[in-house]
């Protein structure tokens, strides 16, 4: 290869991975609460990986010495941000801008394999219309780490069917993305699932059987690389079976809306939790840009795109929505994955601007940029669902005030009582004394039968209740949890908007005896 073409290779490859960092940074600085501009991130299930990433730096083990449900591989990652940052989320916006800009850089790779052109102008686009929808919560969710592996998905499966074949690097790769995929949240290997029948059907089609068992082996061996380490780690330590049962059979059996139902009824159910996410009006921009892009994609001609190709969209596409949606639920963040298919937005819009020569020069030049980016930050301010919390400073949340009390003893042992970890521990730059240390979604009254032993035992120091409705009254909170009031005294309330609504989180310290 010519060593100035390898060069210039480089160099765009560098100059787009630092043009896609700067956007990142910005809408993510507007819409994260992870950003330094907000006071806190308070949603439960970042502080809830927070805790577990930290509590495994410290060597305590995830599913034996603290409970919870999720795969071991967002701990992880939670983990590298607590080392980063010990009390803050800091270390987790550095994360998050480095994910969103490689989610971005896949999508342009996957253009490439249309099109020499490119537009940048539409990469701001896609930014600040993922991380400003309803679907990106808070900020830190597992599904939008997600986002540049299911677009790794979708350009393999794109390159396979355009090129017919792939790099062994890139079958192994995907394996090993899958893998971290299925140990982090297997609800989001969908995407895999369907890469794994556009690679049977290519390799049917041209009739390379052989080739079909090298990528089976090559995938497969990617899937154990991603999995051998947790394995390792947890038979160092004696634990497989509490990971196994917490994480895969739990999550199987035990889950929310995991009933026995017709397929005809699972199908309802999937459309109807699926429409309810695509059709939130903090969604509407998303929804809009991935189905306007999946149907123009639809409607190219065959010259550029071939039905193999747009049957392989719609399979991937199909089969994310069915794994994300199956179980029933409907949190607001299970449908961001959605945003790796405006990879179409982009690619449908390149190709029809390609045919107009006039337009297509205007459209290169900085300007249509700089627009794209000035819309996005305006647009991101009025719609996103986080930037509430801009006008609250740390001294306004409990989660700091609470810490202001706490961090005068010397004991600060902490039960989260009833509800999910509200940040206190993070706060506290702690890790919890007990192993039901808060609530999940799966099994809480048997975790809140534990926690009221706890507080007969006045195992820790100090509780910090939740009630979802505001209270001004110190004798009703202390009538709402009568449990709690026998051994504990509280020193503190406070009444605080998170999710749509005011909450009453309250302080108790042990009580002398």
């Amino acid at each position: 290869m010519d060593v100035k073409k390898q060069y210039m290779k480089i160099s765009d490859i560098r100059f787009l991975l630092c043009f896609f960092t700067c956007f990142s940074f910005i809408s993510l600085l507007i819409c994260s609460k992870c950003s330094f501009i907000y006071p806190f991130n308070d949603w439960y299930d970042a502080n809830i990986l927070f805790t577990l990433g930290k509590a495994l730096m410290n060597g305590r083990i995830p599913y034996v010495d603290l409970v919870d449900q999720k795969g071991p591989y967002p701990y992880l990652l939670y983990g590298v941000a607590y080392l980063i940052s010990h009390k803050s989320f800091l270390g987790l916006f550095i994360l998050e801008c480095i994910s969103l800009s490689l989610f971005l850089f896949v999508i342009s790779r996957s253009v490439k394999l249309y099109t020499k052109n490119g537009y940048l102008f539409l990469y701001p686009i896609v930014s600040f219309v993922t991380v400003s929808s309803s679907g990106f919560v808070h900020g830190g969710s597992i599904e939008e780490f997600s986002l540049p592996l299911i677009a790794y998905s979708v350009y393999v499966s794109l390159k396979l069917v355009r090129q017919k074949e792939l790099k062994l690097w890139e079958l192994l790769l995907s394996g090993f993305l899958a893998g971290i995929l299925f140990w982090s949240k297997f609800t989001l290997c969908g995407c895999f699932l369907a890469f794994s029948v556009v690679v049977i059907a290519v390799c049917l089609k041209e009739k390379k059987i052989k080739r079909l068992f090298a990528y089976a082996g090559l995938f497969i061996a990617g899937c154990i690389t991603a999995s051998v380490p947790w394995f390792v780690f947890f038979y160092a330590r004696k634990s497989v079976n509490a990971f196994l049962n917490s994480y895969l059979i739990s999550n199987t059996f035990d889950y929310t809306n995991n009933v026995e139902m017709s397929l005809i009824e699972r199908l309802f159910l999937i459309v109807k939790v699926s429409l309810k996410f695509y059709l939130k009006k903090g969604n509407l921009f998303l929804t809009f840009c991935v189905f306007a892009g999946i149907v123009a994609f639809m409607f190219l001609s065959r010259k550029k795109v071939s039905i193999f190709e747009k049957i392989s969209c719609l399979l991937i596409f199909l089969a994310v929505n069915l794994s994300v949606f199956f179980s029933g639920d409907a949190h607001g963040y299970y449908g961001l994955v959605s945003a790796a298919f405006l990879l179409f937005f982009i690619l449908s819009v390149t190709i029809i601007i390609d045919d107009k020569e006039k337009i297509s020069d205007i459209l290169k030049n900085p300007l249509p940029v700089f627009l794209a980016i000035a819309a996005g930050v305006l647009l991101s301010f009025l719609i996103s669902d986080n930037t509430y919390l801009l006008k609250y400073k740390k001294s306004d949340i409990p989660q700091y005030e609470f810490a202001e009390i706490i961090n005068k003893y010397e004991d600060k042992s902490l039960l989260n009582y009833k509800f999910m970890d509200g940040g206190f521990y993070t706060v506290l730059g702690t890790v919890p004394e007990t192993k039901e240390y808060c609530t999940l979604n799966r099994n809480y009254n048997g975790i809140v039968e534990i926690q009221k032993k706890y507080l007969a035992e006045k195992k820790t120091n100090f509780v910090v209740t939740w009630y979802e409705f505001p209270i001004e009254d110190d004798n009703e909170i202390r009538g709402k949890f009568p449990e709690v009031s026998e051994n504990y005294e509280m020193v503190k309330s406070d009444i605080y908007l998170i999710e749509s609504g005011y909450r009453t989180y309250s302080l108790w310290i042990k009580k002398e005896n």
